[in-house]
């Protein structure tokens, strides 16, 4: 079609598109003078008054909800929103028009999906029970049932065009270019935000469109009817309902194109930029804050003369430097004048007529709204990455080293703590959320105590709480604390996955340079790994932190008994440390007095004013508290190092299969057989670890300070510095402790490369439970490489596996959903692997292809650095470069594995796209037009041959509606959920109560295979009446389902209610499945019941 044709035809459509009546237009431009308060720059090249004028009608509330569809009557017309672009002295083009066209397209079809209900189940005249007598009564409650549902579809409606069309065209306006006069341009922001009002403003007049049509055909299905009722006008069922009844039509206050933000109420499109501009300024104030802090740091580090002072007075003013820096940016950046200059451009909607004076002061207040929300939400991002960094250099004041910017870490701990070769700043991160949290769970565990010593709290069994042993009251205590803790514990876990969204990994520690340099993106499954083990930390902390702050209460509590009565208000919260804090400021250790004589009572050391005995049984002194925990530091230090060494020398142990000193050969065994001999090994291999730490202790030492008490005057203490004796002594005690730490080191290390080597070593996240394990860990070609190497094999292979897994799934959904066609001629349909695999594989191959060259140039690479294994000589490995041939045959038989790999992912990402409940019914096959030809990609089948193969009772030819089977099964989730509780807590009575069974035996805590027999028989009764309701609750659904007959292309043939003898036969063989999974998990819930105790 030629342009002059486009534009005849559009002129036409625009004489009839702005031929309606006159409204109210409660929108406002700020900083615009004109009659309608729309700003001419938008506008230029065309008729500004009369488009303004009706540009305002068409966004009134009266217009888009108005029943009168004339407007729009070409909306089906692709270059439907050229018109508007053509009213604007533009043209879009054919991109921007198609992004449009395909976003409008979609949202109708997810309209007519929720408006389905309106045509298929409004049936009023059938529901209604009552003989209405007078037709004036009979037509209004038919006008207001349906009123009614679709007041409450149309927000549902709205809500996906928010959500789902919105952002997509916002995205695509702000890319678009437009053509002027023959020439490309940008557009201005007033066309954006126009084009996109009139865009949204046009799909949520479409919803009233669609609504009035399923009442117009509501109309026509019952005309036979409705005709009698001549006296009133039904036409519009909104109107009659309100002339009858008073309702409001819709009650919307606003068009769908518009939020209220910031105290007005602006288009979601200005929000989005609005949004962009605050998100850019907070990146560039972050940017400067972290260097400031960074560089104040290393000041205070290098010059200061009382540096723990300096740094924690720092801390505590980074609340004014980061206002500070957000002030002067306000100002470098002109971030004020630029949202005022934006601000009036903008269209806002209020339901006032607002004069010059009163535009601007909205103006203003919005800047400042906008302005507050920008520092807040600075404040929020960056204070804890401030106190991060402030924490890190404090450390290095703490460890008494000398003052050096790259970081101080033990790479070999941080991956034995998380498996994996985190980076530093990320461990450190994690652990920082974890220490912030834990000081606010120990106030609220703490105060939890004492209100409920206070309140003489009752548990559930109709005990009182008391001052009992933890061990005697944690079964009935810590559950009550973990729910007390439940939110906050929830917070951290949502703050680590926040770190864990970019979190890195060091692949090369030769290169690493503690940034960037030898680092890598972490893999979803590594992301995964470290939040499970997080999460598991957490938990077993809480705990712990429980254990200590119980045990602390009743000796201060029963210690004071003797003395006065405690008063369990007095000083709750006080009473609990500030962790979340630094420690407090030590003395100048460079600077340390022979002898120093202070009131305790005055608050200048952190010490009660009696001995600390704690301390005193363990080392003999009474040692300066702070001082000691420089002793666990370094312990902890060389510790992580200790464990990383043992693991790798375990590893390679197993995988040369070394012979110890008794002529034994070294395999995967309990530690109890091996300990003797490999204790020995594994201290003689760590002696010069152990020797350096000897050497950091013997200096840290040499600072520390003993505090005596004077008996006589118990408010009074005496600090003084460490003699060599009593250095010694303290020696001698700490090599003890070490000594026997690095037996249980040796233990735990051992553990961790044995059940490392029992699981699988390559097993993709993707392929767990799908009994396929990749061999990657066994030796290649008969080639015993390192075990780094093989498990860097291991590695890249699953990363790999990891995408090509995602591709293969969107291939293969794409597939069934477009209906592909193969060369052949034959059309894709759910049809079993076996059948389809001739062809379905080639295709992934092609598909996958890019990156499979690049995994094999990366496996090259990796195989062309790794070495092979020769002997085992005094406990070192012997190794040595592949050869030419060596690696030939090594890459061979990986990549041969790796093919094998790929054939059952292919195999496996099938059967789950082919399983139950891989897609999601089009609502449009419910309708009773295509009831006698369906189709198939709509249709969700219980395979019963693949996924319930074991399940010989299940009748395979019955393929039920995906509805009716999602109904089954959460209905069979719910009652086993009831199932377990109510047999678990069966348990739980019997154990407690010493239950005697039939046999006169008495219950223990046996394995599951010995009380099976008796177990089952209690559950089974005690489930009896749960599982009756169950199984009404299904066969009610089954008397409402419907059936899927296919036929033998796989193609699904017609549509029918299920029969009374397929009921019965399905009832049947869902219960026997249910009863079998019952029992599984009544197994489970003894198992982890006799576990837990």
């Amino acid at each position: 079609m030629s342009m002059s044709n486009v534009y005849d035809d559009c002129n036409v459509a625009i004489h009839d598109y702005y031929a309606d009546n006159d409204s109210q237009f409660p929108l406002t431009q700020l900083g615009v003078t004109e009659d309608y308060n729309l700003n001419p720059a938008a506008l230029i090249g065309v008729d500004t008054t009369y488009f303004s004028d009706q540009f305002l009608k068409d966004l009134s509330l009266d217009h888009i909800y108005s029943t009168n569809f004339e407007s729009i009557y070409r909306v089906d017309d692709d270059n439907f929103f050229q018109l508007h672009a053509i009213r604007c002295g533009y043209n879009l083009t054919g991109d921007s028009l198609s992004v449009m066209n395909k976003q409008k397209i979609y949202f109708l079809g997810e309209v007519d999906s929720v408006l389905n209900v309106l045509n298929n189940d409004f049936y009023f005249l059938k529901e209604s029970g009552r003989n209405y007598e007078n037709r004036l009564e009979l037509i209004s409650n038919i006008c207001s049932s349906f009123s009614k549902s679709a007041r409450d579809l149309i927000p549902v409606c709205t809500n996906i065009l928010q959500s789902k069309v919105v952002p997509t065209i916002i995205k695509s306006i702000f890319d678009s270019v437009v053509v002027d006069n023959h020439c490309v341009r940008e557009m201005t922001y007033p066309e954006m935000e126009q084009l996109f009002v009139h865009f949204v403003s046009t799909l949520e007049k479409l919803v009233i469109q669609r609504v009035m049509r399923c009442w117009d055909n509501f109309c026509y299905e019952n005309k036979g009817f409705l005709s009698s009722i001549s006296v009133v006008d039904y036409s519009n069922p909104f109107a009659l309902e309100f002339d009858y009844n008073g309702v409001a039509v819709f009650g919307v206050t606003h068009p769908a194109a518009f939020m209220y933000n910031f105290g007005e109420c602006i288009s979601l499109m200005a929000g989005t930029k609005i949004g962009n501009i605050v998100s850019d300024f907070i990146v560039k104030c972050s940017d400067t804050l972290k260097n400031m802090c960074s560089y104040k740091c290393s000041d205070i580090c290098k010059y200061s003369s009382d540096s723990y002072a300096d740094i924690r007075e720092f801390r505590n003013k980074l609340d004014k430097l980061i206002k500070g820096v957000f002030d002067r940016e306000i100002i470098d950046s002109s971030l004020k004048y630029n949202l005022s200059d934006f601000l009036s451009k903008l269209i806002i909607w209020n339901n006032q007529n607002m004069g010059i004076e009163v535009i601007e002061k909205v103006r203003l207040s919005t800047v400042e709204s906008i302005v507050d929300y920008a520092y807040n939400s600075l404040s929020s991002f960056i204070r804890e990455d401030l106190y991060d960094i402030v924490s890190v250099y404090y450390l290095k004041i703490l460890e008494g080293s000398k003052y050096t910017p790259k970081w101080v870490v033990d790479l070999g701990s941080i991956e034995h703590r998380w498996g994996i070769k985190l980076h530093p700043r990320d461990s450190h991160g994690i652990s920082s959320i974890r220490r912030k949290y834990s000081s606010k769970s120990k106030v609220i565990i703490r105060n939890k105590m004492l209100k409920m010593l206070k309140e003489k709290y009752e548990f559930s069994d109709g005990t009182t709480i008391s001052m009992s042993k933890w061990s005697d009251i944690v079964k009935k205590l810590f559950p009550i604390i973990r729910e007390a803790v439940n939110n906050l514990i929830d917070d951290e876990r949502l703050e680590i996955s926040k770190i864990l969204s970019n979190v890195r990994i060091i692949e090369n520690t030769e290169i690493f340079d503690d940034h960037y340099s030898g680092t890598r993106e972490a893999t979803s499954w590594e992301k995964d790994s470290v939040f499970h083990t997080a999460s598991k930390n957490i938990d077993i902390q809480t705990r712990e932190l429980s254990r200590k702050l119980w045990v602390g209460l009743l000796k201060k509590l029963k210690s004071s008994e003797h003395e006065e009565c405690v008063d369990l208000n007095d000083d709750v919260d006080s009473a609990v440390e500030d962790n979340g804090s630094l420690v407090p400021a030590l003395l100048d250790k460079s600077k340390l007095p022979v002898v120093t004589s202070v009131l305790a009572s005055a608050g200048y050391l952190p010490l009660d004013s009696k001995i600390n005995y704690k301390i005193i049984s363990k080392w003999g002194l009474n040692i300066y508290p702070d001082d000691e925990k420089l002793i666990l530091f370094i312990r902890r230090k060389f510790s992580g190092l200790i464990r990383s060494s043992f693991c790798k020398l375990f590893s390679d142990m197993l995988e040369l299969g070394a012979v110890l000193p008794s002529g034994k050969e070294l395999q995967v065994c309990s530690w109890g057989i091996v300990s003797r001999e490999l204790s020995d090994v594994a201290i003689k291999s760590v002696e010069s670890i152990v020797e350096d730490q000897y050497t950091d202790l013997e200096i840290i030492l040499s600072r520390f300070r003993i505090v005596d008490i004077d008996v006589s005057n118990n408010s009074s203490c005496t600090v003084r510095a460490i003699t060599d004796d009593e250095k010694s002594m303290v020696m001698i005690r700490a090599k003890k402790f070490i000594s026997k730490s690095l037996i249980c080191s040796a233990r735990m290390s051992w553990l961790f490369v044995v059940n490392n080597k029992s699981n699988s070593v390559g097993v993709h996240p993707r392929l767990k439970g799908k009994n396929i394990k990749l061999r990657s860990a066994a030796p290649i070609s008969g080639i015993k490489l390192r075990y780094s190497d093989n498990y860097d094999i291991s590695k890249s292979s699953n990363e790999f596996l990891s995408e090509a897994s995602s591709i293969i799934r969107d291939k293969f959904s794409g597939m069934l959903k477009n209906k592909y066609k193969f060369s052949d001629g034959t059309t894709i349909g759910r049809f079993s692997w076996n059948k389809l695999y001739p062809k379905l594989i080639p295709i992934a191959k092609e598909e996958i292809n890019n990156i499979f060259e690049d995994e094999i140039k990366k496996l090259e690479g990796i195989i062309s650095e790794s070495r092979v294994l020769v002997d085992y000589v005094n406990y070192c490995i012997v190794d040595r470069e592949l050869t030419d041939e060596e690696k030939s045959y090594v890459f061979r038989d990986v990549i041969k594995r790796l093919n094998e790999d790929l054939r059952r992912l292919f195999s496996v990402s099938w059967r789950d796209i082919t399983s139950y409940g891989s897609y999601h019914v089009d609502a449009a096959y419910f309708s009773k037009d295509v009831v006698d030809k369906p189709s198939a990609s709509s249709i969700d089948e219980i395979n019963f041959g693949e996924e319930y193969a074991e399940n010989r009772d299940y009748n395979p030819k019955i393929n039920l509606y995906y509805e009716d089977n999602c109904l089954i099964l959460k209905i069979r989730d719910k009652f086993m959920r009831e199932k377990v509780d109510a047999v678990r807590n069966k348990f739980i009575e019997m154990l407690t109560n010493k239950y005697t069974f039939d046999d006169n035996t008495v219950i223990d805590k046996l394995p599951w295979k010995q009380l099976s027999k008796k177990l089952l028989i209690v559950a089974r009764d005690e489930v009896s009446a749960i599982e009756k309701k169950e199984r009404v609750a299904i066969n009610n659904i089954l008397l409402r389902s419907r059936v899927i007959d296919f036929r033998d292309d796989g193609y699904a043939n017609a549509v029918r209610d299920i029969t009374s003898e397929e009921r019965s036969s399905f009832l049947i063989s869902i219960m026997k499945r249910i009863s079998r999974i019952s029992r599984c998990a009544f197994r489970k819930a003894w198992d982890s019941l006799i576990s837990s105790q």
